[in-house]
């Protein structure tokens, strides 16, 4: 797997309004052949750290779905008025 990341803004992250931008790339190998669920490794943007979980299969047996999910996965130690909140854009090239 091959993850790059590309922060948005000069210097870093761009902060506007108490909002972090940046935007993360995902290259998974042998995507179609897939069946397992597969993590990115993590990545930071604004405060936080951030990974992709996948599913290529969706989540139940046999789905032709593909499940994608954002996870921050150490949100669970911090308070809950601080915990992340994400909005994203999944693309696919075709």
């Amino acid at each position: 797997m091959d993850d790059s990341f590309q922060k948005t803004g000069s210097g870093g992250d761009a902060k506007l309004h108490d909002e972090f931008h940046g935007t993360w790339e995902w290259k998974v190998d042998n995507f179609t052949t897939t069946t397992d669920k597969r993590y990115s490794h993590k990545f930071e943007i604004g405060t936080y750290i951030w990974q992709i979980l996948m599913f290529p299969r969706g989540r139940k047996e046999r789905s032709p779905d593909l499940a994608v999910y954002l996870d921050a996965s150490e949100a669970q130690l911090t308070p809950l008025h601080m915990n992340p909140k994400a909005v994203f854009t999944f693309t696919l090239p075709g």
